[in-house]
């Protein structure tokens, strides 16, 4: 997302925050723009409730339980960011619980504006995907589309 926001000369570092446990057992090298990174040393569950805190949209990839001790971490922010009313763009394509996020809100938006792009969440095509995340992401934002 960075990569595409620098094409088009958008990228604001201080608009991005990526919140890392640093007790996680999924930690991986950044290798490219994202913005700021902040490693907390905290518990799951608080650290998904500061993020969403100041969130004003909640992106979902994939997700689901890999067995290990985080568990389905990614429905508990769905259903936190459900709570306080953050807009969800579950990229359905990616599977796991976000196809399962966007079953279950996918008939709430029909015949609105953002009906299209929602749907195309699900696409096998990449760039029909990230067309339309970034389309409703812009709407909730209030950005320029």
């Amino acid at each position: 997302m960075a990569r595409g926001l620098q094409a088009n000369g958008t990228y604001t570092p201080h608009r991005t925050t990526m919140y890392v446990r640093t007790a996680s057992t999924r930690l991986t090298t950044v290798y490219q723009p994202l913005g700021k990174i902040l490693h907390l040393d905290t518990g799951r569950t608080e650290i998904r409730r500061l993020m969403l805190r100041n969130a004003r949209a909640c992106l979902v990839f994939a997700g689901g339980d890999f067995g290990d001790a985080d568990g389905d971490g990614t429905a508990e922010e769905v259903a936190l960011a459900h709570h306080l009313a953050i807009p969800l763009i579950p990229i359905a394509a990616s599977g796991g619980t976000a196809e399962h996020t966007w079953h279950h809100i996918r008939n709430e938006l029909a015949g609105t504006p953002l009906a299209a792009d929602f749907d195309n969440l699900c696409s096998p095509d990449p760039t029909i995907v990230i067309d339309a995340a970034v389309r409703l992401l812009a709407r909730y934002l209030d950005l320029p589309h």
